[in-house]
């Protein structure tokens, strides 16, 4: 789970733009709305496809960067968690965007369902923080969910993708492991996936 005051002592709130006391405070009367109409509903689905929106982009850039990976290693770490990304993965998310697609559509739709329950349900974001560095924006805190999500997306991604190599291995030889791991993602991310997360393709 992602603890609000996380984000600027892992450098998360540096990848978005704007948390000014007016964005916050912006946030908290969306929040006090979204909360009026239970987190559901159409005023809720059009708020998880604005947040879809403005954090695809900034997911694919940290991706791309190996900031996302870092900073969960980091995260995890900290609470004795084990994650190790391989340079091949790292590789492979530099250079291929179907690769990037394929993880940030699932980080968010992950993301969505822990932000919703933790974050908005939960409580978890409050405009009124006390810790060290203050409050930080609900995009701020979302980015911060989908660094904890990545952990379970990545290690389930890489699998799925070594078994691949098993089978393509036993059936074309080894030559097919190499462009495997060289290539894009096994099961690159369809236009319908990012549509169904509300984001853009």
């Amino acid at each position: 789970m992602f603890l609000q005051g996380e984000a600027r002592e892992e450098g998360i709130a540096e990848a978005v733009a704007g948390d000014s006391a007016a964005r916050i405070r912006r946030d908290a009367e969306l929040v006090a709305d979204l909360a009026y109409h239970g987190f559901t509903g159409p005023t809720y689905r059009v708020f998880e496809d604005d947040l879809c929106r403005t954090s695809l982009p900034m997911l694919r850039g940290m991706l791309r960067s190996g900031k996302l990976p870092r900073l969960s290693q980091q995260k995890h770490q900290r609470r004795g968690i084990a994650l190790y990304v391989h340079d091949e993965d790292l590789r492979l998310l530099h250079n291929s965007g179907e690769a990037r697609d394929e993880l940030a559509v699932e980080i968010l739709l992950r993301a969505l369902k822990s932000f919703r329950d933790n974050g908005l349900v939960g409580g978890g974001w409050n405009p009124r923080h006390a810790g060290r560095h203050g409050p930080c924006s609900l995009t701020t805190y979302f980015i911060g969910q989908c660094v904890w999500e990545f952990r379970r997306v990545y290690l389930r991604w890489r699998r799925d993708r070594l078994r691949l190599a098993e089978y393509e291995v036993a059936v074309r030889g080894s030559d097919a492991l190499l462009q495997l791991l060289q290539g894009p993602a096994a099961s690159p991310a369809p236009t319908h996936a990012l549509r169904a997360a509300g984001c853009p393709s």
